[in-house]
């Protein structure tokens, strides 16, 4: 149950800096490309440890 509920929150996260970089995007937030481009990439990089952490869950369990 705590791990379900880490995955969600952890999923919001990622989802947050996702939006936040798709409007940091937008040319009146020019400036700010360079930010969106991290946001973009963190939320891209914990995605990818969400799902990997699942995969090797179930590696081990058997599943």
């Amino acid at each position: 149950m705590i791990k379900r509920r880490i995955n969600m929150s952890l999923m919001i996260v990622a989802s947050l800096f996702f939006l936040i970089g798709s409007i940091l995007f937008l040319p009146q937030f020019a400036n700010y490309s360079t930010v969106g481009v991290w946001c973009f990439a963190t939320g891209s990089f914990t995605m990818l440890a969400i799902s990997i952490a699942d995969l090797v869950e179930d590696l081990i369990a058997g599943n």
